[in-house]
């Protein structure tokens, strides 16, 4: 496997070229690089010149919740009549093409791929010698892969024997434990949907999919929520179509208020939903979560050494929550993940990965230190000031512990960054700003300390204003990453060793690197004056 990017060592003094391979199929492949080189080692080779136009940026959204695809614009000479091979009949669109850079000197088997197998975007050709332009794309974040899966609905070939006032219900995926609190005192986390009835006893479906082997549940009827049903186990079995469900029962009706139309509603006291992709633990942290959906979609690439990575940084945040409803990984990650934990998704020449953010950085965990004007880092633009949500935030309220049969949420967290008992970003920012409220509602959050760990993360980051500044840089330090945190100075701007991070590289045919570094104002760690 390439290596996913370089060292230090091997940029230093050294050249850097990209390497394009394309295959157009019956028509031939072909090896293009900016120059004619000679790459040594494991399926390396001659690639010919002809190779410009050249731009590549790696970036992420450090603070937000934006997914970026990565693209690449190139121009390339091809050693054949493309106009011809169209004429003929040839698609340009279905031919495929990996980009590297390959540092001088190495081997082929350690250059760092940066797009694989990616189809040409909008070719533009002319005559023969002119050169082909496309941009090179990757579909990381396109999938529109649903959780749960369409063909988990509730029909007369899935469950013939249902309750008509189900039809057309998606099966509900648990995470965690939705509700809980402790002991048969949780709350309704879930609903149940009787899926076979009748006059006979009754079978209900509490997820849409195996769970936890020691979970525990209680069902309630909606007419007589107070007398509760339990407790039951779930166990794995099959719908009309196959797939895998979790069930309790036979329930006989004389033993529970059941009748046509009724809403069934589940507490979890014991275990929790969907496991663990190796193992049969629930999946019950971010972390968790996170890496089971960016696994779940077939058709999303991952990074999976950086996501495990990721996973374990944000297994101490608790996510318990029910799917209900047939919706879109991304949406599902977008609204209801990222926005409360430290962490952005990023990519790589491997896939998707989750960037996390270190709430308690220090200098120590930096892993370059910069200095512009010894480095030669030219400034490329202006300092640039901006709030994450075009305003200061600094007292926050998260609504938690959502109750499925009451339809509300029935805890709340508050951060006051006029008390004396918050926490001294919110403090310095109200300070400074003034107070500002920032209200939002957690269906994954059950516990106070979870949702005030959330609210503790937000006052940094929404508190103050993010900087960023863009830099020209020698291409020895093409080594660094989307997501790298140095230690920063430019007398002429009077920073000093700031803590940034690397928004974006950018990689071009002139040997010059363009980086934009980001950071935030850190008052209590930086002890600088309000």
């Amino acid at each position: 496997m390439a290596a996913p990017t370089f060292s230090a060592e091997a940029l230093k003094g050294r050249r850097v070229f990209p390497l394009l391979d394309v295959d157009f199929g019956t028509a031939g492949a072909f090896r293009i690089a900016s120059e004619s080189v000679t790459v040594p080692g494991d399926g390396g080779g001659e690639y010919a010149g002809g190779l410009s136009g050249f731009a590549f940026s790696d970036e992420v959204d450090l603070f937000g919740i934006t997914e970026t695809n990565r693209s690449i614009s190139i121009a390339a000479l091809f050693p054949l009549e493309v106009s011809r091979l169209v004429a003929q009949g040839f698609d340009l669109t279905t031919a495929t093409a990996t980009i590297s850079l390959w540092v001088d000197g190495t081997n082929y088997e350690d250059r760092r791929v940066l797009i694989s197998n990616a189809t040409l975007e909008d070719p533009e050709f002319g005559e023969l010698f002119e050169p082909v332009r496309f941009s090179l794309r990757t579909n990381y974040f396109d999938s529109a892969t649903l959780i749960p899966p369409a063909s988990h609905t509730v029909t007369t070939t899935t469950w013939p024997d249902h309750d008509e006032a189900i039809t057309g219900r998606a099966y509900p995926w648990i995470f965690g434990t939705p509700g809980r609190t402790s002991g048969v005192g949780s709350r309704f986390g879930s609903e149940a949907l009787r899926v076979t009835g009748g006059s006979g006893n009754n079978y209900f479906l509490v997820a849409g999919h195996p769970v936890e082997p020691s979970s525990i549940v209680y069902i309630a009827s909606k007419s007589a929520i107070g007398t509760l049903k339990g407790p039951l186990t779930p166990y794995t079995a099959r719908d009309g179509n196959g797939a895998e469900v979790s069930l309790v029962g036979p329930i006989d009706p004389a033993t529970m208020t059941i009748g046509d139309n009724e809403e069934f509603y589940v507490k979890w006291t014991q275990g929790g939903g969907r496991p663990r992709r190796h193992g049969t633990e629930a999946v019950t942290n971010a972390g968790d979560v996170l890496e089971f959906l960016l696994n779940y979609a077939p058709d999303i690439q991952i990074d999976n050494g950086r996501t495990a990575a990721a996973r374990d940084a944000l297994s101490g945040i608790q996510f318990d929550f029910v799917v209900e409803e047939h919706v879109e990984i991304w949406r599902l990650l977008r609204e209801h993940l990222l926005p409360f934990v430290p962490a952005s998704l990023g990519t790589s020449g491997q896939g998707v990965y989750p960037i996390v953010w270190d709430r308690a950085l220090t200098k120590s965990g930096a892993v370059l230190n910069v200095d512009a004007e010894r480095d030669d880092w030219e400034r490329t633009s202006n300092v640039s000031m901006e709030f994450l949500d075009r305003s200061p935030y600094n007292v926050f309220n998260i609504r938690h512990s959502k109750n499925i049969y009451r339809g509300r949420f029935e805890g709340i967290a508050r951060l006051d960054g006029t008390k004396t008992t918050s926490t001294a970003y919110a403090r310095a920012s109200v300070a400074r700003y003034g107070a500002f409220e920032k209200t939002e509602e957690a269906i994954g959050i059950y516990d106070d300390a979870a949702a005030f760990q959330i609210a503790t993360w937000w006052a940094r980051v929404y508190g103050f204003p993010i900087r960023s500044v863009e830099y020209a840089a020698p291409i020895d330090f093409g080594w660094l990453l989307a997501g790298s945190v140095i230690l920063f100075s430019d007398p002429r701007l009077n920073v000093s060793e700031q803590l940034a991070i690397v928004q974006s590289i950018e990689w071009s045919d002139d040997r010059i690197l363009g980086v934009r570094l980001v950071w935030l104002e850190d008052l209590p760690r930086d002890d600088r004056a309000v």
